[in-house]
């Protein structure tokens, strides 16, 4: 397992191949025991609204229901509980006081949900054979990929690129076996 880069609000963690679940080690903390703890393994859910944890990482901690909870899940309705959680990102920073829901027979440890992805910038990328995923708090600048391909587009208009070239995205490829596909 490739462990994360930090620095200070920031945290990557880059795959050596392209992966399509992007996992972090994060640490669970009951908001009145804050040493009170689990590390899990989380993954991040773009499609989660909230931040969901286990059934089994809510009662190892202990943590008191504030109510129960119906949710829409790709698989559905789901039932659950809300709690409240500290939750401690790899590079050390905590998001305190978070609802979050826990969810009975979920596969996962943790899904990081919107609530979470929602405080800062969050990008993956698959370039090179590998994927990087990155996340900061606060936000601190735009990122915006059509406005970045205008500024720096490798394609000239009017140039052809035959299929034996290396591909002018500069991944190091033929074109035939990257963009020319």
């Amino acid at each position: 397992m490739a462990l994360p880069k930090t620095h200070g609000y920031c945290s990557s963690r880059v795959f050596q191949s392209i992966v399509d679940k992007y996992e972090i080690d994060i640490e669970i903390a009951d908001i009145l025991d804050p040493e009170n703890k689990v590390s899990v393994i989380a993954m991040w859910d773009t499609g989660a609204s909230k931040t969901t944890i286990s059934g089994a990482v809510a009662k190892s901690l202990g943590i008191p229901k504030l109510y129960d909870v119906m949710t829409h899940t790709a698989n559905g309705i789901a039932f659950g509980e809300a709690h409240f959680a500290n939750i401690i990102l790899s590079n050390g920073v905590e998001i305190n006081d978070l609802e979050v829901i826990s969810m009975p027979n979920m596969a996962v440890e943790c899904l990081l949900g919107a609530d979470i992805i929602s405080k800062g910038d969050f990008s993956i990328s698959n370039f090179n054979g590998r994927t990087i995923v990155s996340f900061r708090m606060p936000s601190r600048a735009d990122t915006d990929y059509v406005q970045n391909s205008i500024n720096t587009n490798p394609y000239v208009q009017g140039k052809k690129t035959s299929r034996n070239e290396l591909c002018p995205c500069g991944s190091g490829k033929k074109f035939k076996n990257c963009c020319g596909v």
